[in-house]
């Protein structure tokens, strides 16, 4: 309502008049509705008279209409804000001439106060939310109006009264419809007791069952496995015999839920899966464990585990493609490139040539290309396996000592008066000094031995683990009983036996080219091809250089068993050895000056040419 509406209302409810003493008298009293015009007061005469035209005011929502006098003019009225203005019954929208025959009702607007409510509950009766919204209602009064020609009649806003809140029991029934029995009632009764809107709140919730889990297989050889070199690797994945493959995992049941009717809810049971396995893999009796039999590259294919014991590589080894190292038969597709290194349990197959890089395989190593400035080495793990083997019966032997000596003390150990561990402690400072020393010293000479990393780990542990059991007060933990030392000693014999098995086969190298290489191999060494140029060239059996041209041209040959040569030397008298342990022979077509050949303590050097040398000793004596 405006500031003059408010006026205008203030000056009739107080029966103030308009001021009259400038005009005219004398003029009669007239009844304007609850308003008297007072001939004594100026101030009551209406404007509208001293022109003879109309009149029309609203008193208490009433309308009150004055005709004109001669040849005055009608007033109007126009229906405002908030009203509806009805003349005769016709409900009129703008300005309308009226008389004092005409029937005006004016209505002020009444918008009721509304209250709506959504209650909604999801199809699997898990969760209710609850809308409420309230609209307060409005209430309008018409502004009373003096007399005046043409009227806007308007309403003011007297009232917004609040809509009824929410009933409790409304919303409890309502559920109890939806067949809801479960709900947060504490929270629905703060809710309503608030008259504040809602919007779509969470009122119940269900509890949904705990999953199962189901059972699951775990492949092992998937994980990461830690890096073995600063250096590149290729992302080849091999195992070894014994090695656990996969692990199958057992499901965990659910737990049961509830949803709002008060109904269980069970959960799915866990799903089943088995362990499948084909070549070069079996199953542990329970079925929960797959294990590789041989050595090679492990695969999932279709939910099968197998282990395959060849790996080809295509293309050639290089920074790029990263060294290899791999459990089981390796074939190279392509040539290795400088510095690069291949280290396999089995046999190794190079199609191209092996420039600058090394080879270390636990069997055969067979070049078809040109082996020049490499080293390489065939089963050379059989020499280590021999030389742990003399260290760890020399730890046997200290450590049955070591029980002996125990068991002399008697009581005083069995019975707790002296610890064991300080009992191992004293005994290594009187009577086994040379022990702890063997021990570290052993283990500092082989470390850094490339074939050292193609050893069972099992075996590696034990040699990294008696480095440091009998130093200082190391004796004093680890040793807590006598059958401490007593199972100690078993799995030095049990190394033992198991180096003993990795040497029984003898691994070959079979090559046509070697320049300034070195050839190592546990059985034999054949070069059938060109020949051999300032190479060393170490066989545990036979070496044979035979082929095309056969030569052997600068460097050693050292070998257990027989060496055969087509040509050795050279016309310039390069220095040239060739070297066996008796029993054995050397032959050799032709042999240049400066060639020297030894057979046990039988040595030949060449002075001139010679054709259809051979050397060996005629009697041995044992």
């Amino acid at each position: 309502m405006s500031n003059i509406d408010k006026e205008i209302l203030e000056e009739l409810e107080q029966g103030s008049s308009v001021d009259a003493s400038k005009f005219p008298q004398p003029i009669t009293t007239r009844d304007v509705g609850d308003v008297t015009i007072n001939p004594a007061d100026k101030r009551n005469v209406v404007k509208g008279q001293l022109d003879n035209d109309g009149t029309v005011a609203v008193i208490n929502q009433e309308v009150k209409i004055s005709d004109p006098t001669d040849n005055g003019k009608y007033p109007t009225i126009t229906p405002g804000n908030n009203v509806t203005v009805r003349v005769n019954g016709v409900k009129i929208s703008k300005k309308t001439v009226v008389s004092a025959a005409d029937n005006v009702v004016v209505e002020p607007d009444i918008v009721d106060p509304k209250m709506n409510y959504k209650i909604n509950v999801s199809d699997d009766l898990m969760t209710v939310h609850l809308s409420v919204s309230y609209k307060r209602g409005k209430n309008y009064k018409v502004i009373n109006s003096k007399d005046v020609k043409d009227l806007v009649i308007a309403a003011y806003l007297e009232a917004e009264p609040s809509p009824p809140k929410l009933k409790f029991e409304t919303v409890s029934l309502k559920l109890a419809e939806k067949n809801v029995v479960h709900f947060d009632q504490i929270k629905v009764m703060i809710l309503l007791e608030s008259g504040e809107n809602v919007d779509n709140e969470l009122i119940a919730q269900g509890v949904e069952p705990k999953s199962s889990v189901d059972e699951r297989i775990e492949y092992i050889f998937k994980k990461e496995r830690p890096q073995t070199s600063s250096r590149p690797q290729s992302e080849i994945i091999s195992v070894k015999p014994g090695e656990v493959l996969a692990i199958k995992k057992p499901g965990i049941p659910g737990e049961t839920g509830f949803d709002l009717s008060g109904a269980v809810i069970d959960p799915a049971k866990p799903k089943r899966v088995d362990i499948k396995v084909r070549e070069g893999v079996k199953l542990t009796e329970d079925c929960t464990k797959a294990i590789a039999i041989i050595g090679g590259r492990p695969e999932v294919t279709r939910g099968y585990i197998s282990v395959f014991p060849v790996y080809n590589h295509m293309g050639n080894v290089t920074p790029t493609s990263g060294d290899i190292d791999f459990n089981g038969d390796l074939k190279i597709n392509g040539s290795i490139h400088d510095y690069m290194l291949v280290r396999a349990s089995g046999n190794v197959t190079v199609k191209g040539d092996v420039a600058n890089a090394r080879i270390y395989a636990g069997g055969d190593v067979i070049v078809n290309g040109k082996i020049i400035g490499s080293k390489i080495s065939a089963g050379g793990s059989s020499v280590l396996c021999k030389e742990i083997i003399h260290y760890l019966g020399d730890v046997y032997v200290h450590l049955h000592s070591l029980l002996k000596y125990l068991d002399q003390l008697g009581k005083a150990v069995t019975s707790g008066d002296l610890p064991v561990g300080r009992a191992v402690k004293v005994l290594l400072e009187k009577k086994l000094r040379d022990l702890p020393k063997l021990c570290v010293k052993f283990a500092d000479d082989i470390e850094d031995r490339e074939e050292y990393n193609t050893l069972d780990k099992s075996v590696v542990n034990l040699i990294d683990e008696l480095a440091v059991s009998f130093f200082g007060y190391s004796p004093m933990r680890k040793f807590t009983a006598i059958e401490d030392v007593e199972q100690l000693k078993l799995r030095v014999a049990n190394a033992v036996n198991l180096l003993e098995s990795l040497i029984n086969k003898d691994s070959n190298i079979y090559g046509n080219y070697a320049q300034s290489s070195e050839l190592s191999a546990s059985g034999d060494i054949n070069i059938n091809g060109e020949g051999c140029f300032q190479c060393t060239l170490n066989a545990g059996r036979n070496v044979n250089v035979y082929g095309v041209k056969g030569l052997f041209k600068g460097g050693q040959i050292r070998a257990n068993g027989n060496i055969g040569v087509t040509e050795a030397g050279s016309q310039m008298g390069v220095a040239t050895g060739l070297k066996t342990t008796v029993k054995h022979n050397i032959r050799v077509d032709t042999a240049w000056p400066g060639v020297e050949l030894i057979v046990g303590g039988m040595r030949k050097v060449c002075i001139d040419k010679e054709d259809n040398v051979y050397l060996h000793v005629k009697e041995v004596k044992d």
